[in-house]
């Protein structure tokens, strides 16, 4: 998820869920801030034709098995919200 998703995320259903909560973007380092490697637009709003969007978004099929093997158990951990809640206060759930 992108930042303001997690903060809505937590505000809307409760912090109990930041130990299960991760960065699409980069869910395995903990953020120091949040730059344009933290959001991960939706390709499925996007206008453009299927061939381009495949191009630009093939990436995310090789993170979203790296985040399957790590929930499984076979790699290193993805870091939980749950240690950067601080970051997180300062961010709009809304995206305004």
């Amino acid at each position: 998820m992108a930042p303001p998703y997690v903060r809505r995320l937590l505000l809307e259903y409760g912090h109990d869920l930041a130990n299960k909560t991760y960065l699409y973007g980069d869910p395995f380092s903990r953020p120091e801030s949040f730059g344009p490697e933290h959001t991960v637009p939706d390709p499925s709003f996007d206008p453009r034709p299927t061939d381009e969007l495949v191009e630009q978004y093939s990436w995310m099929r090789g993170r979203t098995l790296q985040i399957r093997e790590s929930l499984l158990g076979h790699s290193r951990p993805p870091v939980a919200a749950s240690s950067y809640l601080n970051l997180l206060e300062a961010v709009d759930p809304y995206g305004h």
